[in-house]
Order: structure tokens, then sequence, then C-alpha cells
């Protein structure tokens, strides 16, 4: 029969076997965690992951320590001792000063966890403090970066715009070379007929310039044009526009309309604006 001290040995191994193979569980995983963390290119990450795993082992270290003398593995110091008795005279005396201070240490943290008169309190302000400071960084990349892609879509809209504007021009300038290819073709037909053809000329029949103070510089070729191109120009739009030369021509068909007054209205404005373009060009 065993003994009543030997299974008690037994189980006090077993529990030992325990807590060693999780103390060595959790200690490789913080080991592959470290070997991780030294990839990592972020100082500011890198050095967070560094602080968390310290008191992630200071808290396993402490829980092996508690567990080992829950079941009587460990005795307790004279140190353990004295912490866990109640504040005294001793704790005030001057001679004792010296051994606060060494269980402290000179800068008033707790040699065994880092910890001690304020340094706790320290330690959390700090760690809210550094958190507070990720967090607004975190905020501030992340507003810059929807200012950046507000900004992106904006710049998109605005060639969308810009394209759409430069489409619908060409739209119509390719209109108006069309209206201005047409008017010439009319313009031909109705020469060839002027001396032959006695059907009354309506006020649609005629072909109008699509536009009158563009007329002269279109004849002439361009804004660009010389001065001897500028009166030829000129010349052969008023052997064309002039109101006497226009009723010379086309009177008897004309007189043979009902829109007799509207077109010589029309033939007035048109030579007017060639005078105009004329002296200005």
């Amino acid at each position: 029969m065993r003994t009543t001290n030997e299974a008690q040995g037994d189980a006090k191994v077993r529990d030992a076997e325990r807590v060693g193979a999780i103390a060595i569980g959790v200690f490789a995983i913080v080991i592959v965690i470290v070997i991780v963390v030294s990839f990592i290119r972020n100082e500011r990450v890198r050095e967070r992951t560094r602080r968390v795993l310290h008191d992630v082992c200071g808290k396993v270290c402490g829980l092996v320590r508690r567990m080992a003398r829950v079941r009587g593995w460990m005795t307790r110091s004279a140190s353990d001792e004295r912490r866990s008795r109640p504040p005294g005279s001793e704790w005030a005396a001057p001679a004792r000063a010296s051994e606060i201070g060494s269980q402290y240490g000179d800068d008033g943290r707790s040699s065994a966890g880092g910890f001690g008169l304020g340094g706790y309190q320290e330690e959390v302000k700090l760690e809210d403090a550094r958190a507070r400071a990720e967090r607004e960084r975190v905020e501030a990349e992340r507003w810059a970066r929807w200012e950046a892609e507000d900004e992106e879509r904006e710049l998109k809209r605005a060639e969308k715009r810009a394209e759409k504007k430069a489409e619908k021009k060409a739209e119509k300038e390719k209109t108006r070379a069309k209206r201005w290819v047409k008017y010439d073709e009319a313009w031909n037909a109705l020469e060839a007929t002027s001396t032959t053809s006695a059907t009354p000329l309506a006020y649609d029949d005629v072909p109008w310039p699509p536009k009158m103070d563009e007329l002269l510089e279109r004849e002439a070729g361009g804004a660009s044009a010389s001065e001897r191109d500028w009166k030829l120009a000129y010349h052969r739009c008023v052997k064309r526009w002039h109101p006497d030369k226009f009723t010379a021509r086309f009177r008897s068909r004309v007189e043979a309309g009902v829109d007799g007054e509207k077109i010589a209205e029309r033939v007035q404005a048109v030579a007017k604006a060639l005078t105009v373009a004329y002296a200005r060009r």
C-alpha cells in the first residue's frame, strides 16, 4: 500500500509537469512571436509588441510562482513574509529604509514586477498617453487618406467634365463645318439656276450663312489671312450679298414670292455684318 505522503508527492510531480508543459508552451509561442516581430519594419508596432510580450512573460512567471506556492513546491521568502504582514511600526522605522530601498530599487519600482510606490500609476499614464497618441496618429492618417481620395475623385470628375466639354465643342465645330459645307453647296445650286428658273424664291430657299460675323473670316481663310486675301474675300461676299446685286440677280423670283420684305431685310443684315467685319479685321 502506498502511503499518503507518496500519493501527495506523485500528485505534486504531475502538477509540476503540467505547469512546466504549460510554461514551456507559452514561452515557445512567445519565442515564435519574437521571431516574427523581428521582421516587422514599423518601429512603433515592433516596440508596442515587445512591451506586450514583456507583460505576458511577467504574468506567466507570476502565475507559475503562485501555483507553486499554493501546491507547496516553493517556500515563502522572508521578503514575502514581510510584504504579507500588515504595516506596522517597523515600516516607518528609519532602520528599515535601506531594506525598502533594496526591495523597490532607487527609482521606486518593485524589483519583482517593475511596479511599486506609484510606478504602476506612472506606467498606466504612460501607456494611456502612448495609446492616445497612436489613436490620434491613426485618425490623422485616416482623414488624410480620405481627403486624398476626395481630391482624386474631384480631379477625375474635373477630367470627365473637361473631356465632355471638349467632345461637345468638337461636335459643335463638326456640326458648324457641315453647315458651312451645306451653305456652299446650296449657293452653288442657287447660282446655277439664277437665270433659268422662274420658281418664286421663298425665305427658306435662300442659303443664309450660319454665322454672319464669321462669313468674311471664313471666306478669307482664317484670322491670320493676308490683307490681299481679306480684300478679295470681301469683294466676293459683297458681289453675292450686296442688296442691289442680290436684287438684280433674283428680282423676278423674289417678287413672285411672298417673302420679299423678309428676304430684303435679312440681305441688308448680312451686308452690314460683312462691312463691320472688314473694318475691324
